[in-house]
């Protein structure tokens, strides 16, 4: 009887610090993996770290405010949708990128600008930008189409360069350019 009272003070002393080690370590990570350092390791994301830093959504506006990768490219309705594609786009870059360096893939960026609104969340966009819903706010007005469209639109239909300033632009270059380092 007593093994078992003593390893039930074990668990409940220890619970508490294994829960809050955890809860820690996976904030710590998700932190880690959410920004241009980051991201920016793979030599093909260098284009779009550039681009990101020279965009007012990377630094380049008067209060110095920089979102991260994960505020446009990860979806902010609810946790689990932000863990979940976490995970999805995180594998799926990794074995893009291995089967990029391998040769048995090119990349093609410019290509993929057409389909930002399948990597860019408005729920990202919205998360900061909550203040335009607000009908006293004077942007409303500008937005309202969006509002109306009931999902149909994309914060990208409109803003099409919005994160990365000048992107289509550095994308382009010698066919080489996007070829894994020797």
């Amino acid at each position: 009887m007593l093994k078992w009272i003593i390893a039930t003070l074990v668990i409940l002393i220890a619970a508490p610090f294994v829960i809050v080690g955890s809860w820690l370590a996976t904030e710590g990570m998700l932190q880690a993996t959410a920004d241009e350092p980051f991201c920016g390791i793979c030599h093909t994301m260098t284009p779009f770290v550039t681009t990101h830093e020279a965009d007012v959504h990377g630094g380049s506006n008067a209060r110095g405010l920089v979102a991260k990768c994960t505020d446009c490219h990860l979806p902010h309705d609810s946790n689990w949708a932000y863990l979940t594609e976490k995970a999805r786009s995180g594998l799926h870059d990794v074995w893009g990128q291995l089967t990029h360096w391998v040769g048995l893939n090119k990349i093609d960026w410019e290509a993929k600008l057409a389909e930002r609104d399948s990597f860019v969340f408005d729920s990202g966009c919205r998360h900061c930008h909550a203040a335009l819903d607000r009908e006293d706010n004077p942007r409303y007005a500008i937005h309202s189409r969006y509002f109306s469209a009931n999902g149909s639109l994309k914060c990208v239909t409109c803003h099409r360069t919005v994160g990365h300033h000048e992107l289509a632009e550095a994308l382009k270059g010698p066919a080489d350019k996007d070829q894994a380092p020797d």
